[in-house]
């Protein structure tokens, strides 16, 4: 019966040098991409906020241009409604 017990924990400190020893380079592997995770983000940053103040010049300029394009059609469609309402009650008397 003994024997068994030892062969049972044996096997038991086994499996677990087996799952150390398959995890150990998946730890090694996690901690360099992690550590090259921040030296990219150190290195991304400044660029996406340039990129972010492109983009932010960008709306503005065609925010202001599209604005610029349709307000005449704004305009007009709103006098014209004015127009047809207007038409519309000096019809009814």
């Amino acid at each position: 019966m003994h024997a068994l017990a030892y062969w049972r924990d044996a096997g038991l400190v086994l499996l677990a040098f087996e799952v150390f020893l398959l995890g150990l380079p998946i730890g090694v592997a996690l901690y360099y991409s992690l550590r090259s995770l921040r030296q990219a983000q150190v290195w991304i940053l400044p660029r996406l906020y340039i990129l972010r103040s492109y983009a932010k010049q960008t709306r503005d300029i065609s925010g202001r241009i599209a604005s610029g394009v349709a307000a005449p059609f704004v305009l007009l469609q709103g006098v014209m409604a004015g127009v047809q309402r207007a038409l519309q009650v000096l019809g009814r008397r």
